[in-house]
């Protein structure tokens, strides 16, 4: 029962931290919300930063899991880019809905664990597996002849990863006119570099 109501807790806060933004959601409005009294919240949570961190670290295990469970290293390259940018639309959708929170949520979980690097390991186990399986997905589509074999499979999910992320941030800020043509162009050429001529 302990661990239900510990594992209630989070996910409250973090529909809440999603919705308003971390600096904007008290311990009181999550103890509110998750229907639990005020001394079962402090047993789990005796503060806020206890509370925002338990929230860090059960983001970053469940995006792990969700790559981690994503068969991508057997589709061809050409697939996964697709997935990638059906998936930055939907995060685009998501935070239009939500005002920007979700942005912010997701930023916040990035440079929350630069203030407590013994979290690091954990988004680092998130980036780490998203990385196996773009380069596990690049070495068979070489295998495959689709690919280049003078090409680092390592660099190149570097770049993937550096410009996806990268877009990622200036989609968020609203500086680009066109988010989605533009990954899709950005992804395209990258694609296109590293292919077999025919």
């Amino acid at each position: 029962m302990e661990k239900d109501s510990k594992g209630q807790i989070i996910e409250v806060a973090l529909k809440l931290f999603g919705d308003h933004g971390m600096n904007d959601v008290s311990l009181n409005q999550v103890i509110k919300a998750s229907g639990l009294s005020k001394g079962a919240v402090y047993h789990h949570f005796p503060s806020k930063q206890e509370l925002i961190k338990a929230c860090v670290i059960a983001f970053w295990e469940q995006m792990t899991m969700e790559i981690i469970n994503a068969p991508i290293e057997n589709m061809p390259l050409k697939d996964v880019l697709s997935l990638l940018q059906l998936k930055s639309a939907e995060i685009i959708e998501e935070g239009q809905k939500s005002n920007d929170s979700i942005f912010e949520l997701y930023i916040a979980m990035l440079f929350y664990v630069r203030k407590a690097p013994e979290l690091l390991p954990i988004p680092q186990k998130y980036f780490g597996a998203f990385k196996k399986k773009l380069v596990d997905c690049i070495k068979n589509d070489q295998e495959r002849g689709t690919i280049r074999k003078d090409i680092s499979a390592d660099t190149t999910v570097l770049l993937i990863l550096s410009a996806a992320e990268g877009h990622g941030l200036y989609t968020i800020s609203g500086v680009l006119e066109n988010p989605q043509k533009e990954l899709e162009n950005l992804l395209n050429q990258i694609y296109n570099s590293i292919v077999v001529a025919k």
